[in-house]
């Protein structure tokens, strides 16, 4: 898990670039449902509580967001 985290803030690094050159705020609330409804349908199909994934969902994308706040 540790290992997709590094790649993920990798990522995020790039993320971040993006929205600083066009004024793209840290958080868009519309695209956090939008994953996590998607994140908790993927969980249901394979018999995961979707209402844990959400959760867990949820908690990487505050993480995220607190992280780009902070380079923005």
């Amino acid at each position: 898990m540790v290992d997709l985290l590094a790649e993920r803030f990798a990522v995020v690094e790039e993320v971040v670039k993006v929205k600083q050159a066009n004024g793209i705020p840290a958080l868009l609330p519309d695209r956090v449902e939008e994953v996590v409804a998607q994140v908790e349908a993927l969980a249901a199909e394979k018999g995961l509580p979707p209402g844990i994934a959400g959760a867990l969902w949820r908690t990487l994308i505050a993480e995220t967001i607190a992280y780009e706040n902070a380079r923005l």
